[in-house]
């Protein structure tokens, strides 16, 4: 199970999520001259910072019985390895190393458990 960083609370766990990810963009290089939204994240420029998007996404369009956002959404699971590694990370990454892919989610401050 990963947990995600922590963020204030809201009303529902899309709007936690949305949070949590403009946090990240605003921490790893958003320069303050670029708009806030997250439709910035496909510009060239910010191309590093399309990882907390395509989680997101990733997360919100997978079958639950690949992995899946835990109630609260606070944090999510990889409930099949292999699924996960041959259906989904292809889908979204040039990888599908699922090391590189937990190397990328502890640069954003993920935490395994």
């Amino acid at each position: 199970m990963c947990q995600k960083p922590t963020s204030t609370s809201s009303s529902t766990n899309d709007e936690r999520i949305e949070e949590s990810i403009s946090k990240l963009v605003q921490q790893n290089g958003n320069d303050g001259d670029r708009d806030s939204d997250l439709s910035s994240l496909v510009r060239p420029t910010t191309r590093k910072l399309m990882f907390p998007r395509q989680l997101h996404d990733l997360l919100r369009e997978c079958d639950d019985e690949i992995a899946t956002w835990n109630r609260n959404g606070s944090s999510f699971m990889i409930v099949d390895h292999v699924a996960f590694v041959q259906e989904v990370l292809p889908k979204y990454f040039r990888h599908t190393n699922l090391d590189s892919f937990k190397r990328q989610l502890n640069a954003y401050g993920f935490q395994g458990r």
